[in-house]
């Protein structure tokens, strides 16, 4: 089937239904190239058993896929998907958060259990991502998400753990921000020295 054609498919519940009681396993609708899914479509999917782990030729699931809309992420999440798959640049769906600056959803992510110090491929964690990229209300948001304890059984031993990496992260942070300032201020001094 043409993308083009998905397209217009994806976006009516009629003929996903009608698709579904001929047989088409419902995964082929969560592919990557159909992110224009219609949210009742993506319920009927689900409801139809649709896996939501389901992985494309990248490794993404459809939580890397529909990073752009909140509502299907979280039925998604109802549906069971795990925040924590890696695709095969090592992003998890909290990366691509980070990377975009999405608040929101870094907070829901964390909130059902994804990791803020998972590395990627280029051993960056979503932290690193959100700092470098000087996203700093984003970082903020997932190192106090971060950094609270889940259950009372482990929370000394939490709390400890994640104050060291929390002090790490600022550090970081801070000298991301800093080197970010010196490099403007040199750029800055190089045109000023141009004219």
């Amino acid at each position: 089937m043409s993308n083009l054609l998905m397209t217009f498919i994806v976006q009516e519940v009629s003929v996903v239904s009608g698709l579904l009681n001929l047989g088409c396993p419902a995964e082929v609708f969560l592919d990557k190239n159909y992110h224009c899914i219609s949210p009742p479509c993506l319920k009927l999917l689900l409801d139809s058993g649709a896996n939501p782990n389901v992985v494309d030729s990248d490794g993404n699931t459809a939580l890397h896929i529909f990073q752009n809309d909140i509502t299907k992420m979280e039925r998604l999440l109802e549906a069971g998907a795990v925040v924590t798959v890696q695709n095969h640049t090592g992003d998890t769906p909290l990366h691509l958060a980070a990377k975009a600056g999405q608040i929101t959803l870094a907070e829901i992510l964390l909130l059902r259990g994804a990791s803020a110090s998972m590395t990627n491929n280029a051993d960056m964690s979503p932290l690193d991502i959100a700092a470098a990229a000087d996203y700093s209300e984003c970082f903020k948001s997932m190192l106090t998400l971060a950094t609270k304890p889940r259950n009372h059984k482990d929370r000394n031993e939490d709390r400890m753990k994640w104050k060291e990496a929390s002090q790490k992260w600022k550090e970081a942070y801070e000298g991301l921000k800093s080197n970010l300032r010196a490099v403007r201020h040199d750029k800055i001094q190089e045109m000023t020295r141009e004219e």
